[in-house]
């Protein structure tokens, strides 16, 4: 399975449904499947035709419709992408370069010759780079497919959703779990720019999930107390008698929500989950609950995708691997507890560090990658990871 097939099956099934939306100072745009898959197909034949084996290509600040759209063409063309933030917009061809504002009246001039669009058989798996730090950080096209199930998978995404987020696109948090997650499970996703209109842009779009910094989730939840004071009773610990399983039991979040219309309203009415890329700490998930909310706080190591997924209140420091990912310690100290680490099919630059692992190096294990990761605790047979010590958090998700 490759993102091509997959947007190519949600877009029969979902032709007209909102895929891609921008929210913006005057508004929102969206962009529905079956346009997203069209201006996709035009991308791929310009590609094929303008590039003359000049691959891999580079692309920058495309905004996130183009960005999927030139996502879905390398998928098509089994092309390799590199994928910058601080360039000219637009994308280069070797050395040729298309502007941005060049990309739409050619894929319109393209869409014009009317079908059937003859494409070049694939040359294999797409390729999908990122400069991390002075490094280069590459994920092959099943990683990035694997990412976005694990971070579905986490947040219970599914097609009746729409998510909003607040990272960017060009970055693997931003590709793999904001653009690529949404379209495999048929979801809208909708880019806000401006994280100081989140608010208005909330009740603009009415998303039901919201993927955003743990700052900016703090500023929301501050923002939402000046509205509405919560009872002590629900920022306590939650082993006291509002216990986490009362607040996070379903009936419980429904009639919280329907008890604070007020703080219902200004989400947008429809907002559930919210999903930071640096867990929020225990009072705060605690509030949010008492709001209705659930909140869950994704981690990975840099280089890795999605690894670990940590669901906010329930349990002190205890971590969920989703299914794909392992995990194992080394460095094992006499009380059993060991430096945690990580495999997750993904391909990074650097040298094969062999069997000594080594903290924040990385060991190739056949088609896996494993990391050292900077957490320290012990693992069960069942998966669940119980975590002693962070040191501190990636930046990716």
């Amino acid at each position: 399975m490759t993102i091509w097939n997959t947007v190519q099956v949600n877009a029969k099934k979902r032709a007209n449904k909102q895929a891609i939306g921008e929210a913006r100072s005057g508004g929102a745009v969206f962009w529905s499947y079956e346009k997203l898959l069209a201006d996709s197909i035009a991308a791929a034949v310009f590609l094929s035709e303008s590039s003359n084996g000049s691959i891999p290509l580079t692309i920058s600040g495309l905004g996130t419709y183009n960005t999927a759209v030139f996502i879905i063409a390398a998928s098509r063309l089994g092309y390799s992408l590199i994928i910058k933030k601080d360039a000219p917009k637009g994308f280069f061809i070797g050395d040729s370069f298309v502007a941005e504002a060049e990309i739409r009246p050619r894929l319109t001039g393209i869409l014009s010759r009317g079908e059937p669009f003859s494409l070049p058989q694939s040359s294999g798996e797409a390729l999908f780079t990122f400069p991390v730090e002075d490094n280069l950080v590459t994920y092959s096209e099943s990683s990035a497919l694997f990412s976005a199930e694990a971070f579905s998978e986490g947040c219970a995404l599914s097609s009746c959703d729409r998510l909003m987020y607040l990272v960017a696109e060009n970055s693997p948090e931003g590709l793999f779990c904001c653009i690529i997650a949404p379209l495999i499970k048929g979801a809208t996703s909708v880019k806000c720019d401006e994280p100081r209109d989140l608010l208005r842009h909330l009740k603009l779009v009415s998303p039901t999930k919201l993927f955003c910094s743990a700052k900016i989730a703090g500023a929301l939840l501050l923002k939402l107390l000046s509205i509405k004071k919560l009872p002590r009773r629900a920022l306590e610990d939650s082993h006291n008698s509002d216990t986490f399983k009362n607040l996070s039991d379903p009936t419980w979040v429904i009639v919280r929500r329907l008890m604070q219309p007020r703080i219902t309203y200004i989400l947008g009415g429809k907002l559930k989950t919210i999903i930071t890329s640096k867990p929020m700490s225990p009072g705060r998930s605690r509030a949010f609950f008492a709001f209705g909310i659930f909140t869950i706080g994704a981690y990975s190591e840099n280089g890795l995708v999605s690894a670990l997924f940590h669901y906010g209140g329930d349990k002190p420091e205890v971590w969920r691997l989703p299914s794909g990912c392992r995990a194992d310690v080394c460095h094992v100290q006499s009380n059993g507890i060991g430096q945690i680490l990580l495999f997750s099919p993904a391909v990074r630059e650097g040298n094969d560090c062999g069997a000594t692992y080594i903290p924040l190096e990385k060991h190739f294990d056949e088609d896996d990658t494993a990391l050292v990761s900077r957490l320290s605790g012990f693992i069960l047979r069942d998966g669940s990871v119980f975590v002693t010590k962070i040191k501190s958090f990636g930046a990716t998700c």
